[in-house]
């Protein structure tokens, strides 16, 4: 499909919105030593945990691209998603725990691969190649935005809460909105082809 009739479909505002709402969840990265500090553990911890959560990152970059692969890009994002909600309700529910504080960060890490990895496979699924290149640069200013408003959000969030549970909350839901959005843009896709 080409750049200009790709941008007319609601398969191509899905995407956006997934890349938006996706850069947002990973862009809390940044915020888990703070979140680290406020369940009472010190720097080192913190320190350590940014490390595992590199390790999961690093695993899921190339977990999903083989996943992609076997079982399709559809079902490899909607797995990504689960994992990441996984992460952060354990963090809500068992955070002040150091051995699930660092399991959870390990699997968000995971999660937040899918950034890089899935927005290109899952725009190939659902475009082909013809005009990958523009179809994907347009796609992936959703990007770009989440990565200003979220992590100002977040610092402002927890500035009036004294918390980042509210966050990790709105976080959950972004997730939710990210397989909406995945589900939305394959049901395009399937409804343009019949």
């Amino acid at each position: 499909m080409s750049a200009p009739k790709a941008r007319k479909t609601v398969a191509f505002w899905a995407l956006v919105l997934f890349m938006f709402f996706i850069t947002a969840v990973a862009s809390f990265a940044q915020h888990l030593p703070k979140y680290a500090d406020q369940l009472g553990f010190d720097a080192v911890f913190a320190g350590k945990a940014m490390g595992i959560f590199m390790m999961g990152t690093l695993v899921g970059a190339l977990t999903f691209g083989l996943l992609s692969d076997k079982i399709g890009a559809q079902i490899t994002t909607i797995l990504a998603l689960v994992c990441g909600g996984a992460a952060i309700l354990t963090l809500i529910l068992g955070g002040r725990y150091p051995m699930l504080f660092n399991a959870a960060v390990l699997v968000f890490g995971f999660a937040c691969a899918s950034v890089g990895t899935l927005g290109p496979l899952l725009t190939t699924a659902i475009f082909g190649q013809k005009d990958y290149s523009r179809i994907y640069s347009s796609i992936a200013m959703g990007m770009a935005f989440a990565g200003m408003v979220s992590m100002s959000g977040y610092g402002f969030i927890y500035d009036a809460f004294h918390s980042y549970v509210p966050v990790l909350w709105a976080i959950c839901a972004m997730l939710l909105i990210c397989i909406v959005c995945v589900l939305t843009a394959f049901t395009d896709k399937k409804r343009r082809a019949a």
